[in-house]
């Protein structure tokens, strides 16, 4: 699937914001990097009836794990999940919101996946095929432009930087409905 995965946050059945500003982002890293952009949404039930918005804001496929044992956030189960979820699918960047379940959610799975990580991101580029993140360091005196030489590239970005966009590539998206019975078990393609 080699790509850039898109996490796309949730909360009560409603795809959050941040989520909308990592897909767009991912679309804009996608479209530099000639790629797809795989978006993964993970909820309780009726969580689903949301996911086709994200195709509006620049994914071409949504991957939806709907269970009751979603519903709530669990770090293990999570990060079990999509660390499976990319360990079998693969992908090029695996992009994350710093928001409170992000910050502690792509650390888990970069060192799941023993890969690079990097925080905040306020700025993403290609360079030579790869990623680079920019990222605030020391309280935002100075910024910092970080490469990764391993795959995926592991990075959450900032809540209100990157603004949320539609897509004109809308009308390509595909939509992949999966259910879930348990947080333990990888997404099933």
């Amino acid at each position: 699937m080699a790509g850039i995965l898109a996490f796309a946050e949730s909360r009560e059945g409603e795809v959050r914001k941040v989520a909308h500003e990592v897909v767009t982002a991912a679309r804009k890293l996608a479209d530099a990097m000639g790629t797809e952009v795989h978006a993964v949404l993970l909820g309780g039930p009726g969580t689903g009836a949301a996911a086709a918005e994200l195709g509006t804001y620049g994914a071409d496929k949504v991957f939806v794990g709907e269970s009751e044992a979603f519903a709530h956030y669990s770090a293990e189960g999570y990060t079990t999940v999509l660390a499976g979820f990319i360990k079998e699918h693969g992908c090029d960047v695996a992009l994350f919101p710093a928001s409170a379940m992000g910050k502690d959610l792509a650390p888990r799975v970069a060192a799941r996946l023993g890969v690079g990580y990097a925080s905040e991101a306020t700025a993403l580029e290609v360079e030579g095929g790869k990623v680079v993140a920019t990222r605030p360091e020391y309280a935002g005196k100075v910024f910092a432009r970080v490469g990764f030489t391993g795959s995926p590239a592991v990075v959450s970005l900032r809540p209100n930087v990157f603004t949320p966009e539609e897509s004109p590539k809308t009308s390509t998206g595909v939509l992949c409905m999966v259910r879930v019975p348990s947080p333990s078990c990888p997404l099933p393609l």
